[in-house]
């Protein structure tokens, strides 16, 4: 989680194994999806158990 504020930053890879695909582009563009609903996306993660991500929506009423 310490770089937590990064998760969402566009071209952000946070490892340096360039094995791994990716340009670092997808949570950047989900983030900016939830923003423009006027919601929140954050994530939550505990070393060697992964990462949860959560979205929260505004109820349309």
């Amino acid at each position: 989680m310490a770089q937590a504020p990064k998760l969402f930053g566009l071209f952000q890879r946070l490892h340096g194994d360039a094995s791994v695909p990716g340009l670092g582009i997808g949570l950047a563009i989900c983030a900016r999806i939830v923003e423009r609903h006027a919601g929140r996306i954050w994530a939550d993660s505990q070393p060697g158990a992964g990462a949860t991500f959560w979205i929260k929506l505004p109820n349309p009423r």
